[in-house]
């Protein structure tokens, strides 16, 4: 399959089933971080993209030929210079530092549930 933002599935297993071995690897890891740090954010898909939501949208994970985003949809509330979205550039696993994620999570988490009230 070509890359694209968008993998056009319908389930999490879809998606991750149209990607490279290295994708799903960096994938996985971020989904066992995402339910590990908050356990009560919800896995869906939307737009075709594997995305997680605590009170609203909270962030997603996009797929690209040499790399991932992870991306923040309560983001334009953080440093940066996209209206509304923010996100990290994976292209490996050592990039993944559990401690920052983790901390970007939480401060997403809360700005999610205050935009859902």
């Amino acid at each position: 399959m070509g890359y694209t933002r968008t993998a056009k599935a319908e389930s999490v297993s879809e998606i991750l089933a149209k990607f490279d071995p290295v994708h799903r690897k960096i994938a996985n890891s971020l989904r066992k971080l995402i339910t590990g740090t908050l356990p009560e954010s919800v896995k869906t898909v939307k737009w075709g993209n594997i995305t997680y939501l605590s009170g609203s949208n909270l962030v997603w994970l996009l797929f690209y030929k040499d790399h991932m985003d992870f991306d923040f949809f309560m983001g334009g509330r953080l440093e940066g210079t996209e209206k509304s979205l923010r996100h990290v550039k994976i292209t490996g696993l050592d990039e993944i530092d559990e401690k920052d994620f983790s901390r970007f999570l939480h401060n997403a988490a809360k700005l999610a549930v205050m935009a859902s009230q």
